[in-house]
This record gives structure tokens, sequence and C-alpha cells, in this order.
């Protein structure tokens, strides 16, 4: 009898620590968050690992088409090439000792935005030949790198103009434009870029007048000499901007 109850025991005891094992066992969570600046995204692990023996992987799903194999708490990045809402999927993997068997342990998806960034800047450039003409040069940038189609600009006297653009193209952006008259401009550009993002960037410009200068002299008062012909002359000139003489020529008549 004492030996049955010793194996009765001993076998209540063996159960009892095994059911204990068993629910020491605690599961993978998947987890992670996430951080966007423009089109590149980084990814942060935040997984715990359960207590079941195994090798795991990590597999990452971003949405767009493309997948990434990492080790299990490992952290990553990636670069969407467009703008749009993404679901973003981590799953773990658990492998058998064998390595040629493996199940899913933990998952988890979320969702995040790109968003199509662009802005538009240019930049103008006179020529001293022509004071009314002006060179502007657009500078786009596009936060997925998307090419201007379409370039409207707006000189400010009425006389507008639009530039389509190929996605192909890889010139200057750039256009010549002259005024009637001078005065102070506003002036903008629009740039539609592929994919339909749109931005606009508006300047103040100067139009100044053509340069006009004068020349006149005077014949000054002789001093200090009685030869009547003697002469001093003084010129006398004159420049919109009051730009200085750099070269006087005279010419007295007498050869």
């Amino acid at each position: 009898m004492r030996k049955l109850y010793a194996l009765l025991a001993g076998l209540f005891m063996t159960l009892a620590s095994n059911n204990i094992s068993a629910q020491t066992i605690t599961p993978d969570v998947a987890n992670f968050t996430f951080a966007v600046s423009n089109s590149d995204v980084a990814f942060t692990n935040t997984s715990i690992l359960g207590s079941a023996p195994g090798i795991r992987r990590a597999l990452w799903s971003f949405g767009d088409g493309t997948t990434q194999w990492t080790p299990p708490l490992a952290n990553t990045q990636h670069h969407y090439q467009s703008g749009g809402t993404y679901t973003v999927c981590l799953k773990i993997f658990r492998y058998s000792p064998n390595l040629n068997d493996s199940f899913l342990t933990a998952q988890v998806c979320k969702t995040l935005v790109i968003e199509s960034v662009c802005r538009a800047d240019y930049e103008t450039f006179s020529t001293s030949s022509t004071p009314l003409g002006r060179h502007f040069v657009a500078q786009p940038w596009h936060s997925q790198n998307k090419k201007p189609v379409r370039i409207c600009w707006t000189f400010g006297d009425g006389r507008d103009t639009c530039i389509q653009y190929s996605t192909s193209y890889t010139g200057a952006y750039g256009v010549y434009h002259l005024y009637n008259q001078p005065g102070t401009y506003n002036t903008c550009v629009t740039i539609l870029y592929d994919g339909g993002c749109q931005a606009l960037k508006c300047k103040t410009i100067q139009i100044t007048s053509p340069d006009s200068c004068r020349a006149n002299f005077e014949r000054l008062p002789l001093s200090g000499t009685t030869n009547p012909l003697q002469a001093t002359f003084k010129a006398l000139p004159w420049h919109s901007d009051n730009k200085k003489p750099v070269r006087i020529c005279w010419t007295f008549g007498d050869g």
C-alpha cells in the first residue's frame, strides 16, 4: 500500500511540475514604432520574445510590395517611391530545431502615411546689355524626386507664361522676360510636379532704367597768366546711377 501511495505521489508531482512548466512559457509579442522623414521611414523593433525555445526571424512587409527578413529584434529602414497610405506588418517566426520548419508566433500591422512634399523657388539674373530684361531660373524640389511637368511664371506686368516639360527633361527650368518699362514687379513661379503636387513662390523684383549719361564742360577763367592763347577746360559729367568717368577725351579743334 505504501508503495502505491508513493507511486501515486510521484506521478502527481510529475504532472504538477509539467503543468507549472507549461504555464510559465511566455509567448512572443510583435510590436514596432516608426518615424517618417519625407519618403524615408525608420522602424524601431520593440517586440518581446517569449520563453519558448527556438531560433526566430522577423519578416517586415512594407505595404508597397516589398519585404525584408531581419533578426527577430532588429530595427530597419525603408524608402517609399511615392506618397500614399501603407499598411506595414511585422511577423515573427520560430523555427524548429532542424530549421526546416517554422511557424508564425506573433504579428502586428500598422498604417502609415507618406505625404508628397514639394517646394518651389527661383533665382533672377539681369544683364548689363539689356537692363529691362531678366532671366528667371526655377529651383524645383520634391520629396520623391518627381520632375516638374508644368511651370507657370507670373512676371507682374500682365504678360505671363506656362511651359510644359517632359519627365525625361534634364535641362534648366529657365525663361527670359523683357519688361517694357522700369518699376517694381511682383513675380511668381508655380511648379506642378509629376504626381500632382504643386508649389508656389513669389518675390518682388526691381527693374531699373537703362543707364543714362551726359557730357558737358565749361571754360574756366585764366588765373596767373596773361597768355590769350591758353585755355582751361573743366568736364561736367553726369550719370543716372552716379557712376564715375573712367576716360575723358578732349577735342580742341586745332588738330
